[in-house]
């Protein structure tokens, strides 16, 4: 599924956030009070995540495939595969800062791992 879109707001286009409805300081209450209200309220905060724009906030995204994305991709003088190929990038840069993060918390835990190691055999 092509998961690059165009927000009808403010013409962002590339990937969407996906939030957690609710509040995580309610979802923490719960849980340190009240064991199962906060399993049902973290059921329900993570049982559907609305898709929202990263530029505005707004969830009136659509596919930029669609006639509607075609249309408001017009609008900002583009075509179609230009915002696909314009998203694409966003989507490479996105991926390689997850990677980089990815690799920096490896290192982390492998160098806590060894000094746990190195001080608990002296």
């Amino acid at each position: 599924m092509d998961n690059r879109l165009i927000c009808s707001q403010c013409g962002y286009i590339g990937i969407p956030n996906e939030i957690n409805k609710g509040s995580g300081g309610v979802e923490l209450i719960l849980w340190l009070f009240f064991i199962i209200p906060g399993l049902i309220y973290s059921v329900w905060r993570r049982s559907s995540k609305p898709r929202v724009c990263p530029s505005c906030h707004s969830q009136s995204l659509v596919p930029i495939a669609s006639p509607v994305g075609r249309d408001l991709v017009a609008k900002q003088g583009k075509t179609v595969d230009q915002a696909k190929a314009e998203a694409q990038k966003m989507i490479d840069v996105k991926n390689k800062k997850d990677r980089r993060l990815l690799l920096i918390l490896c290192i982390l835990v492998v160098g806590i791992i060894f000094l746990k190691i190195f001080f608990i055999t002296n």
